[in-house]
């Protein structure tokens, strides 16, 4: 489920990337590691709160429930950052009403 809902959030940054005329494999390659890192804070902070069992796989479920939303993070941030960015077609207006 994991590599399913990352590919639809890297195909979304990489044509918000192309919209706004900026390389997008950079973008995906920041938008993947703010995902991993986030989840491996979340993973760290579900760590002081829970313990895992091994012999119940359901007691994975907390470390999921604050992994996840700290990832989600990451994506937000890129997301963010990248709507604040001018689109492609209004810089190339932009540089004919200058010239």
């Amino acid at each position: 489920m994991d590599i399913i809902v990352l590919f639809f959030l890297c195909k979304y940054i990489y044509k918000k990337a192309v919209k706004k005329g900026l390389p997008p494999t950079h973008w995906i390659f920041y938008f993947l590691s703010l995902w991993f890192f986030g989840f491996f804070i979340g993973i760290n902070i579900a760590s002081l709160f829970y313990v895992i069992d091994k012999n119940n796989i359901l007691s994975i479920t907390p470390f999921a429930l604050i992994a996840y939303p700290i990832s989600f993070a990451g994506f937000h941030i890129i997301k963010t950052i990248l709507d604040k960015k001018p689109d492609a077609s209004n810089q190339d207006a932009k540089t004919l009403k200058n010239h």
